[in-house]
């Protein structure tokens, strides 16, 4: 799914005093394959299979 978003990278980071609370950073070639990757109806039934509670924080940098 994220391949085919256009994500080119993805690290993801645990914090260190709350395992449950991670970063996970998305790299695109630009911001509109961006904005539509996070737009998709697939991606929060995504995030909803793998266990991710509440609304996530969504930003974007260029």
């Amino acid at each position: 799914m994220q391949n085919n978003g256009g994500v080119t990278q993805q690290p993801v980071h645990r914090m260190a005093d709350d395992p449950n609370n991670f970063l996970v950073i998305h790299h695109f070639n630009d911001v509109a394959t961006a904005r539509a990757f996070f737009a998709s109806p697939d991606l929060k039934n995504a995030m909803q299979r793998a266990g991710v509670q509440g609304e996530p924080r969504i930003e974007f940098f260029e």
